[in-house]
């Protein structure tokens, strides 16, 4: 078979800090807003939603993928 290949992927908040772990949290009776603390930075959580969407064209294929 072929070697695998490894990549290091990371994903950044819009802040720029490194996100370790994803969490969701469902919880219809928590309202208002919430304090987090994140790599020594307070963020207020507020209770909205929202939605992720990629800026990139995802490849086609297996082999496009990996020309990139």
């Amino acid at each position: 078979p072929p070697p695998v290949l490894r990549r290091k992927v990371s994903f950044a908040d819009a802040f720029g800090l490194d996100l370790v772990s994803v969490k969701e949290f469902d919880n219809a009776e928590v309202a208002g807003s919430e304090v987090i603390w994140c790599n020594g930075r307070k963020l207020t959580h507020t209770s909205e939603e929202f939605y992720l969407s990629c800026l990139f064209v995802v490849p086609a294929s297996l082999e496009e993928l990996e020309q990139r």
